[in-house]
């Protein structure tokens, strides 16, 4: 987290003793995180309607998390490969179990083989690429495992009209005692969103434990992603704007579900 913090978060690491620094995907939120979006099937759904059940596709769910969409997809009888870097998020998860074949590992660093008749990003994976570079490289790593005509199905969450600040709490899960602070802020004229979790946890037998994580999503609009997708070999093919309902008041904001096709092309620009 290189930029400077808002407020309230920014005064909290400055004043309150005892702040660690972590990642949204590692320790105490990797858990916080799973336990989270299992109250969630809304995308799911959404995910399992694109991908269908007309007949058994090979899919490739990158950024995979803890596999609930994976998972869901393979509840189709689709043969669901999942791919992710955190050892945290997949944890006590079968890395070998015939529903979903798990990966741990950089998505990156998963080579392309042309195979795969769907790709899946969910949870907004895309957005956390700032840099229309940094998606094109994405972009076109997924092109690499697609088969010809194949789909490229993810969410993006999308620009509000104006700037906006929310701070809400959460109750913490699992019986635990204390609260997590979440803030979202959206910057329309830098197109980016920053999303911060603060965690205050009491124990009986232990200092209180206060963990802040940070992360930060592209707000791109529509033809923007348009754009950038046919630059990479995709046409859209399915543009759909969702307002999920959140969890907590607050957390509301437009989502963009899109569903990109693979494209024959002679070469690709260098980025």
């Amino acid at each position: 987290m290189n930029k400077p913090l808002h407020s309230p978060f920014r005064e909290i690491v400055a004043y309150v003793p005892g702040v660690v620094r972590s990642s949204l995907y590692k320790g105490y939120f990797a858990r916080f995180y799973a336990e989270y979006t299992s109250l969630i099937d809304s995308d799911i759904q959404w995910y399992r309607k694109a991908i269908g059940r007309k007949q058994k596709l090979r899919v490739l769910d990158l950024f995979s998390g803890t596999g609930r969409i994976a998972e869901g997809l393979a509840e189709d009888g689709h043969e669901c490969t999942a791919v992710e870097v955190s050892p945290d998020m997949t944890a006590g998860k079968n890395t070998s179990g015939a529903r979903v074949r798990r990966i741990l590992g950089d998505v990156f660093d998963f080579p392309g083989s042309a195979e795969y008749d769907s790709v899946v990003t969910g949870q907004m994976s895309v957005a956390m690429f700032l840099n229309d570079s940094e998606r094109f490289h994405l972009f076109h790593h997924i092109w690499s495992h697609l088969k010809q005509g194949g789909r490229l199905v993810f969410d993006m969450p999308l620009p509000p009209e104006a700037d906006s600040e929310d701070v809400i709490g959460l109750p913490l899960l699992s019986g635990e005692r204390g609260y997590v602070l979440s803030g979202v802020f959206r910057d329309v004229e830098n197109a980016v969103q920053t999303t911060y979790f603060l965690a205050e946890v009491d124990a009986a037998d232990a200092p209180t434990s206060r963990i802040l994580a940070s992360h930060q999503l592209a707000l791109l609009n529509e033809a923007t992603i348009r754009v950038e997708l046919e630059s990479a070999g995709f046409y859209v093919e399915q543009f759909e704007i969702s307002n999920p309902a959140p969890l907590q008041p607050g957390l509301s904001a437009p989502v963009a579900q899109i569903s990109a096709v693979k494209r024959s092309v002679d070469s690709f620009p260098a980025s």
